[in-house]
């Protein structure tokens, strides 16, 4: 909005088809919520009847406009392989290539490029490189640079963020010219101080060119250079085989750390990993991180995985208060999941259970907003209340907040009015419980209050 004040704005995505989660769930975020602003949305993605990153929808969707992007002809691929690329290839061989490719232009100079390395001019379409997929043909090509090189597209294609100087501590004296070769084969691009391969199925080939060995081999020797303690968590993770403690410890403060930036689906994946590193034997640390799963999940809107693993969890504890965290948090998923009965079920269980009484807070307000979706809002107004005075009693801030908009929408639906001063004090609050869900946070409901 700051930019688009001063300028019309074009958010462009290239091939969204590979955006990650996190980015992907942000620009969904940023334009369900654009109005009058000067922005425009170019998107680009494989066909498909769903339009990428929810531009079908409110309030983009009415001025949605499709452009269906069909093959290369065959004069347009012979000019993009000679003039582009400069590959001195006969018209004859451009026009198998585009046959075999069907007018793909990724495709196109991916096969050109090889035929042009191998030297070959004449060449039946059936033998050209392409049946084993583009994945086999970007293979021969890596397969065809310097072991140097090679060694370069192994670190970029392991590392979760390259750059010029990580090549140069991981390959030494012969990074410059490894990087130099990489560049000018068209497989590594060099953007200030980060390399990255110049297509992401480039990155797929040259991380399936490693053995599984090397890959760990090389996530070893790459958790030894970087300094960003993320980083280093990744590579000791994907480094290290089985039950490892300090490992697991490691990694599950980078997955909080990448929850508290906003990536809750990186923070998933990191919580999954350091369960599989923790030894049997750490008992509540476990329990912890397996919870820690579904709450990221949850976070990640992947209701389905959180339910499942949270299930099974509730499945195995014994009742106390690891149980109540657990089945507060598959309350959560399932009044996300519109499971509202199921929901207050499970709160009510978690109630029974906990025993500290920031859970036992959370546990009330929850229950509260259940069971007004099933229509028990006595119920409801009575544990909201419940909800407020224990989190007043503890001083914890963020949950009276919580617990004084609850309130105040409980005494909404039992005919007692809007209480605006209770929804103001909610709103003070900079932050809720980890609990609430996203759309329900202090922004949100300042947003929401004249609807109310």
């Amino acid at each position: 909005r700051t930019l688009a004040a001063e300028l019309p704005l074009v958010i462009a995505v290239d091939d969204a088809g590979w955006l990650d989660r996190s980015s992907d769930r942000v620009l969904r975020y940023v334009i369900r919520r654009l109005a009058a602003e000067p922005v425009g949305v170019l998107a680009a993605r494989r066909p498909g009847p769903v339009a990428p990153l929810g531009l079908d929808g409110p309030p983009l969707g009415a001025r949605l406009h499709r452009v269906a992007l069909g093959p290369l002809d065959p004069d347009a691929i012979h000019t993009l392989l000679t003039e582009h690329f400069g590959l001195q290839l006969p018209r004859r061989l451009t026009r198998r290539i585009h046959a075999a490719c069907g007018g793909n232009p990724f495709s196109a100079v991916e096969i050109g490029r090889t035929l042009s390395a191998r030297g070959e001019r004449i060449v039946d379409e059936n033998a050209l490189p392409l049946p084993g997929g583009v994945l086999r043909v970007t293979a021969e090509r890596i397969a065809g640079l310097s072991p140097a090189a090679q060694q370069a597209l192994a670190v970029v294609a392991v590392s979760t963020g390259a750059s010029p100087a990580l090549l140069t501590a991981a390959l030494g004296d012969d990074a410059v010219d490894a990087l130099d070769e990489a560049v000018g084969e068209g497989l590594l691009q060099v953007d200030g101080s980060a390399v990255r391969f110049a297509h992401p199925l480039m990155r797929s080939a040259a991380a399936a060119n490693l053995t599984v060995r090397e890959r760990r081999r090389m996530h070893a020797r790459l958790a030894t250079l970087v300094g960003d303690p993320d980083e280093c968590a990744v590579h000791l993770a994907a480094a290290t085989v089985g039950p490892d403690e300090s490992v697991a410890a490691t990694v599950e403060s980078a997955a909080r750390r990448a929850f508290l930036r906003g990536a809750p689906d990186v923070a998933a994946v990191l919580a999954a990993r350091a369960v599989a590193l923790t030894p049997p034997e750490a008992g509540s640390a476990l329990i912890r991180r397996r919870i820690s799963i579904g709450e990221y999940r949850y976070h990640a809107e992947d209701m389905d995985a959180a339910r499942t693993a949270l299930s099974e969890l509730v499945a195995e504890l014994p009742p106390g208060e690891l149980r109540a965290e657990a089945l507060l948090w598959l309350a959560c998923v399932r009044k996300a999941q519109n499971g509202m009965a199921e929901a207050a079920e499970l709160a009510r269980a978690a109630l029974a259970q906990a025993e500290r009484n920031t859970l036992r807070a959370a546990a009330e307000r929850l229950l509260a907003q259940a069971l007004v979706f099933v229509g028990a809002v006595s119920s409801a107004h009575r544990h909201a209340a419940a909800a407020l005075g224990i989190a007043r009693s503890i001083g914890d801030r963020s949950s009276i907040a919580e617990s004084e908009a609850t309130l105040a929408w409980t005494r909404f639906w039992v005919g007692r009015g809007v209480r605006i001063d209770l929804l103001d004090a909610a709103r003070s609050s900079p932050a809720w419980s980890c609990y609430a869900p996203q759309e329900a946070t202090p922004p949100f409901r300042q947003m929401a209050k004249p609807i109310i």
